[in-house]
Formats: structure tokens, C-alpha cells, sequence
């Protein structure tokens, strides 16, 4: 959770992942993954021939990237969670006011549900968007 939270922290001030391995007092290798897909790889000379640091630094990019990957599922799975939440006292409402036959209330929560979850996932692509260039002029 930790791990997530710095994730956050990270893409929400620098819009991007950092993941530095250190060699000796430096940073020998360096990826940045930025929010609009570039990935940057900095090394120095040294960490060439060093095959056990690059296993490291690999290992904490992989890390990195089920995190990610862990968020964008979680953000999905949030945007459908509050589009049913909303929808469902619509499908109450409709069933108490109208007295209309239960299936055709849960039809009409299942529909509400999933054209909330579209517009859900389309407002908060055009916010990130949003942000992102404002964030990089």
C-alpha cells in the first residue's frame, strides 16, 4: 500500500515513475516512465558489465509496473462501483413510484450502470488529459 501511495505521490507532482538503482555513490541506472508513455533509461558507463544490478534494477521496474497496472484495474473498478451506486436508487425510485415488474427496474439499473461507467471512464480520461497538458507546458 505503501508502495502505492508513493506511486501516486510520484505520478500526481513529477507525472511520471521514477525507479533509481544506486552503484556505489551514484545512481547507475535510472528509468523514468512517464504518464504519456515515454520511458527513459539514464545509466552511467560503469553499470555496463554489472549483470546483478541491471537483475535489480529490472525487478524494481517490473514492481513498479504491477503497481501501475494494479491501479489502472483499481481505477476501473471504482469508476463501476460509483456509476452502480448512483444508478441504484434510480432503479428503487423507478420500481416504488411506477410499480413497474422488478426485472424491468434491474434492467434499467444494469443500462444506468454501464452508461454511467462510460461516462465515468470518458470524464476521467479528459481530466488526466486535462492535467497532463497543463502539467507539461
Amino acid at each position: 500500500m505503501i508502495r502505492l501511495m508513493r506511486l501516486l505521490h510520484g505520478l500526481s507532482t513529477q507525472h511520471a515513475c521514477v525507479i533509481s538503482t544506486p552503484y556505489g555513490p551514484d545512481i547507475g541506472l535510472q528509468t523514468v516512465i512517464q504518464l504519456d508513455g515515454d520511458v527513459i533509461v539514464r545509466l552511467i558507463p560503469a553499470v555496463l558489465h554489472q549483470p546483478a544490478l541491471w537483475r535489480t534494477h529490472h525487478e524494481q521496474v517490473a514492481r513498479v509496473l504491477t503497481s501501475l497496472r494494479r491501479l489502472r484495474q483499481g481505477l476501473a473498478w471504482g469508476t463501476t462501483i460509483v456509476a452502480t451506486l448512483g444508478t441504484v436508487p434510480l432503479g428503487v425510485v423507478l420500481w416504488w413510484q411506477t410499480q413497474t415488474p422488478w426485472w424491468l427496474s434491474s434492467a434499467g439499473v444494469a443500462l444506468g450502470t454501464f452508461l454511467g461507467h462510460r461516462l465515468l471512464a470518458r470524464l476521467l480520461g479528459a481530466y488526466i488529459r486535462h492535467k497532463l497538458q497543463g502539467g507539461l507546458r
